[in-house]
């Protein structure tokens, strides 16, 4: 266990003969966070952390967004229309107004969906459908989508005899 506190793992983990060490032989590496690059850097063959290198590129949201527009920016928006309107704040926060008051004047869904950045496990996440004070917030924010999702019912093949 590095920098992590989490005693179902680790009980997992022991339940299944693996010890607890301090030294470099090890197999297992399980972090609350990313480690060190050299880490990564000396890993032998049969070693395996439960993070990669720079993965916040992908679980912070504001990360994601960024990423994600310099995908769209590249080739196209069409090729990566896979996350709804997003604005990372207070940066973006001219944007998002606009883009919040043309909904509005078109009489559209305007809910917001609030992520403060550095958060996790859905800590301080909330929805909005105005404007106050969002300016002097560190967030992302997404646009709150809602589509209906048909459902279809399939038969196994073993009752269909």
């Amino acid at each position: 266990m590095h920098r992590a506190d989490a005693k179902l793992v680790k009980a997992v983990l022991e339940s299944n003969g693996f010890q607890v060490t301090e030294g470099h032989d090890w197999n297992v590496m399980w972090s609350s966070r990313g480690v060190e690059t050299h880490i990564y850097e000396e890993l032998q063959e049969y070693q395996k952390i439960n993070h990669f290198p720079h993965s916040y590129e992908l679980t912070r949201k504001d990360r994601l967004i960024a990423n994600m527009v310099k995908m769209q920016e590249k080739w196209g928006k069409d090729e990566f229309n896979i996350i709804p309107d997003s604005y990372i704040l207070p940066d973006e926060f001219a944007d998002f107004y606009s883009h919040f008051h043309s909904l509005k004047n078109k009489e559209q869904s305007n809910l917001w969906i609030i992520k403060p950045q550095n958060s996790s496990q859905g800590k301080g996440i909330y929805i909005v459908s105005c404007v106050f004070i969002l300016n002097t917030l560190n967030a992302t924010v997404y646009l709150f989508v809602c589509r209906s999702v048909k459902y279809q019912r399939f038969r196994s093949m073993s009752s269909a005899s």
